[in-house]
């Protein structure tokens, strides 16, 4: 099926994204164009970087009192064991001697 340029701008969406909205922004001063006008032009939508978000949490640049309202925090620990080689083992015997277990 073929469309005519008229219909096909009708059905279709396009999305452009910056790639670079600081050269962007040098090459519109540049040119003089008001900062207003490119903005009408713009859909501009964000998005929480969850991961970026938990890891500034995690070192302490972002609190709690921080997240109030948009997120629940809480604090969890976790252990991992592992076993040592067998060359790593300590040599005393924390279990005492075998006829101990009586």
């Amino acid at each position: 099926m073929i469309f005519n340029d008229e219909i096909l701008n009708e059905i279709l969406t396009k999305n452009y994204s910056i790639n670079d909205i600081n050269k962007m922004v040098i090459l519109l001063k540049k040119y003089k164009v008001p900062a207003s006008e490119f903005k009408k032009l713009l859909n501009i939508s964000e998005e929480i970087n969850k991961q970026v978000l938990d890891n500034l949490y995690e070192i302490g640049d972002i609190t709690d009192n921080e997240l109030v309202g948009c997120y629940e925090t809480s604090i969890a620990h976790s252990i991992k064991i592992t076993a040592k080689k067998e060359d790593e083992w300590e040599d005393d015997n924390k279990w005492g001697d075998d006829d101990d277990w009586t």
